[in-house]
């Protein structure tokens, strides 16, 4: 919450608090009591809610949203960061596109929202090391002509996207393919290739 658990923002979603506190839910804040909502908190807790997930979906954004702080955060967080495309000219898209422009994995179904939070499992329950061939079992032999461009340093999407050659969505659904393939991790740094 970007208010203290006591202040319910909007208030007209006192009831739903109210159910969720009934059947084992939890209100979370690390404002203390007493704090009304603040501009200025929301981007704060909007940090703690990419922190708590496996994986942020942004359905919809406008170039500028909250959205876009929360799902950012997911990046830095190595946490998977998703995003639903739309129509070019869509305004509530534009946030989306950017996103996506910026190495978020594109998506079209809750399957592939699990497969994107899934292939990060393994990273987010392993140490600050990265994935080694003894935790990455039966690993494709195949060579990927983006395993090319991945050297010893992480690169971002944006470095990826000059090395390559590639647009953005046909980059983002190469990476996406090499990460579920355990060839490429990805981290806050960016894209690495999976130590052998």
């Amino acid at each position: 919450m970007a208010t203290g658990v006591d202040e319910i923002y909007p208030p007209e979603n006192r009831n739903l608090a109210q159910r969720m506190l009934a059947t084992g839910g939890a209100l979370i804040s690390e404002f203390p009591p007493g704090t009304p909502p603040r501009r200025e908190n929301f981007p704060q807790r909007n940090r703690l809610i990419s922190g708590l997930s496996l994986a942020v979906v942004v359905v919809e954004a406008k170039c500028r949203s909250g959205s876009l702080i929360t799902a950012r955060f997911a990046m830095e967080q190595g946490r998977a960061n998703c995003a639903l495309p739309g129509g070019a000219q869509d305004p509530v898209k534009q946030g989306c596109h950017e996103l996506i422009r910026e190495g978020a994995t594109l998506v079209t179904s809750a399957v592939q929202v699990v497969e994107s939070a899934s292939s990060l499992l393994g990273v987010l329950q392993a140490t600050d090391q990265p994935r080694t061939e003894a935790t990455v079992p039966d690993r494709p032999k195949a060579v990927h002509p983006l395993l090319d461009c991945l050297g010893a340093n992480s690169l971002g999407f944006d470095e990826l996207m000059q090395m390559s050659g590639l647009g953005a969505a046909e980059l983002a659904a190469q990476l996406g393919e090499l990460e579920l393939s355990r060839l490429v991790y990805r981290s806050p740094e960016g894209f690495s290739r999976t130590r052998r």
